[in-house]
């Protein structure tokens, strides 16, 4: 669940003395869209959490949404379009999706900010082959 996960990561940091403390948290959130409402925080309480997280502490935010209107769902959360990623539940989305995030993540970790897409990255179109299934 985010909150609790958003909830969880900020106490540990907490706890991290200021020079053991990480400079640069990317909070990746990742859904196939089964099942994304939470039992014990609201929308509004999710999206509340996610803006501290991002204005207090400058963590940064991506979503990554597999068959599914990625972009609704991640806004839903407060999440900018631009950090969102759509893709298809199969190996070559999958791959994919996860390769952007590990060149954003590496791009973030270097200069301080992703160097995403302004609409998000639309991933669905990406078919596997035959030799990929």
């Amino acid at each position: 669940e985010v909150a609790t996960t958003c909830m969880e990561v900020g106490t540990r940091q907490e706890g991290v003395a200021g020079d053991e403390k990480p400079g640069r948290v990317l909070f990746v959130i990742q859904t196939d869209g089964e099942e994304n409402a939470s039992r014990e925080f609201s929308a509004t309480q999710v999206q509340d959490l996610i803006r501290q997280q991002r204005e207090q502490w400058q963590w940064e935010f991506l979503f990554l949404g597999a068959d599914q209107d990625a972009w609704k769902t991640g806004g839903a959360l407060g999440i900018a379009a631009s950090h969102t990623i759509s893709y298809s539940n199969n190996n070559v989305g999958t791959c994919s999706a996860f390769g952007t995030v590990s060149s954003l993540s590496s791009s973030y970790r270097s200069v301080g900010s992703l160097d995403v897409n302004p609409g998000g990255t639309d991933l669905r179109d990406l078919k596997p082959t035959s030799a990929s299934n």
